[in-house]
């Protein structure tokens, strides 16, 4: 594995790109993770 370009070269699975119902939006002023859920979308199968 490559880790000096881990955070730039992956790719997430699809099935985590089709079904993941969590995207990020920023940081708040804290820099703290800002984050929205659209649980409609979540497959818990």
């Amino acid at each position: 594995m490559q880790i000096d370009t881990m955070l730039t070269d992956y790719k997430p699975p699809e099935v985590l790109v089709k079904y993941a119902a969590t995207s990020f939006i920023c940081f708040d002023k804290e820099g703290s993770i800002v984050r929205h859920v659209d649980c409609g979308r979540i497959d818990i199968k």
